[in-house]
């Protein structure tokens, strides 16, 4: 408050000595005017002085108004929930918000003056400069996708909208560009078309199995009635043999086929998993070699799921099968493990609005050749094998993804090339089910008790 009444007097001297220059360069010789116009000369000064304070005043508020409208733009350009970035016309950062750096994961002055190229993973280089080129010839808005490196050097899919800095600016050259995260839109983007070709190729292969099921039976049973009437011994009977063993194989095929479309007679129950993954290991242990070595970590007390207990043994067979190719017959190890897992809202985000809560993980591990990227992307697509012709049909795995989806749970690999391979099965847990079985256990014994004291 003192510094402004100081200012105030400084202002008003000022124009006391403005005023007086001013008379003295009219009239040299001094004052002529009279008292009453010494009077109205300080009033209209008096005037000036006043309307010179309200336009300080009126300067004051606009650069507080302007300071405010400023701060609004800082904080709605760093805090926007998309990463906004200045870029000049050699690809260098010049400006970035703190949603970028989120993204990239790099402090946002560390950004400034390091070329956006470095961020780009190398496929997708040629995309941006493309893009940028484009942008730069056509002077509009343009967009792209392409993928950043960010937390950890994980690849994530963004989508850019550039804009040119006006010429009248005199920033000619430099891009505006806005990325939006689209990793999630990918990801049910991904899923949605997966779904639907399993859908389209599993009504094909339904149809398919149940006519090739018809010819199949056909062809057993007339063989089985030849083999009948030849007896035991001679070429011809040997023949109907090689037949029927290849009719058994067309067989199994056809379960598949038909449990890959979902068009077989599934009874679902309330079970324990561990109980069948136990008896399934014991069919597993018998079917491999001596190199190779089955390793159990079964936990017993890990709680109950709803599914078809035929299902959930075709599951852990397939897999183990498919384990045991990866071991090319050679030396190896071959792990299977059972137990409850709890999953946050993070490890089910984008499974198809799975809930977070209490599940059954299944995994089995192997110690193979494992797979690329390019095989990883596609180890679930129906009929897609690696294997030699006649070695494999690539329904395996797409009917364990099949049955394990169908369970409202979700299947996942992890694998490196001479790294080995594991999957990854979850299954919801059924709530409160070990509960009630112990109570109904407990009723019974005490039902039991009464009896035979004759209560």
């Amino acid at each position: 408050m003192q510094g402004n009444e100081q200012t105030d007097t400084a202002r008003s001297a000022g124009l006391r000595q403005r005023a007086e220059a001013l008379i003295a360069a009219k009239d040299p010789a001094g004052p002529t005017t009279s008292p009453e116009d010494v009077l109205a000369l300080v009033q209209e000064l008096h005037t000036h002085r006043i309307e010179l304070e309200l336009q300080n005043e009126d300067l004051r508020q606009a650069q507080s108004d302007l300071e405010q409208s400023r701060q609004r733009f800082s904080d709605l350009y760093d805090f926007a929930p998309v990463g906004h970035l200045t870029l000049s016309d050699k690809g260098m950062i010049l400006e970035a918000n703190l949603k970028i750096a989120e993204m990239l994961a790099v402090e946002r002055r560390n950004l400034l003056q390091y070329p956006f190229s470095a961020f780009i993973i190398p496929d997708d280089q040629d995309i941006f400069y493309r893009y940028r080129a484009k942008l730069l010839a056509a002077k509009s808005r343009q967009t792209c996708e392409l993928r950043l490196r960010g937390k950890d050097q994980v690849a994530f899919d963004v989508q850019l909208e550039g804009m040119m800095r006006s010429e009248m600016d005199g920033d000619a050259g430099q891009v505006r560009v806005c990325l939006i995260d689209i990793s999630e839109r990918k990801r049910l983007e991904e899923q949605l078309l997966q779904a639907r070709k399993m859908e389209a190729v599993g009504t094909l292969a339904g149809g398919v199995a149940h006519e090739f099921n018809n010819i199949l039976t056909a062809i057993i049973g007339f063989t089985e009635m030849a083999r009948e009437t030849l007896g035991n011994g001679g070429k011809a009977a040997d023949d109907l043999d090689v037949v029927l063993q290849s009719a058994g194989r067309a067989s199994d095929l056809v379960a598949q086929l038909l449990a890959f479309s979902r068009k077989g007679t599934h009874g679902e129950a309330t079970l324990q998993p561990h109980l069948i993954v136990k008896e399934a290991l014991k069919k597993v242990r018998a079917s491999l070699p001596a190199t190779v070595d089955l390793q159990e970590d079964i936990d017993t007390a890990g709680g109950f799921i709803r599914a078809d207990p035929g299902l959930i043994h075709q599951v852990l067979i397939n897999l183990c099968t498919n384990g045991l190719h990866a071991l090319h017959g050679e030396t190896g190890t071959l792990k299977v493990a059972l137990g409850p897992r709890e999953l946050s809202a993070e490890d089910v985000r984008g499974r198809d609005g799975l809930a977070p809560g209490s599940f059954l993980h299944l995994s089995v591990r192997d110690s193979g050749c494992g797979m690329d990227e390019r095989t990883r992307q596609r180890i679930f697509d129906p009929f897609f094998t690696t294997r030699q012709t006649g070695r494999g049909t690539g329904l395996g795995l797409a009917v364990v993804h099949g049955i394990v989806r169908d369970c409202g749970g979700f299947i996942t690999v992890e694998s490196e090339v001479g790294e080995g391979t594991t999957f990854h099965a979850f299954f919801p847990a059924v709530k409160g089910e070990a509960e009630k079985n112990r109570q109904s256990r407990r009723r019974t014994v005490a039902h039991r008790d009464r009896a035979d004291s004759g209560g």
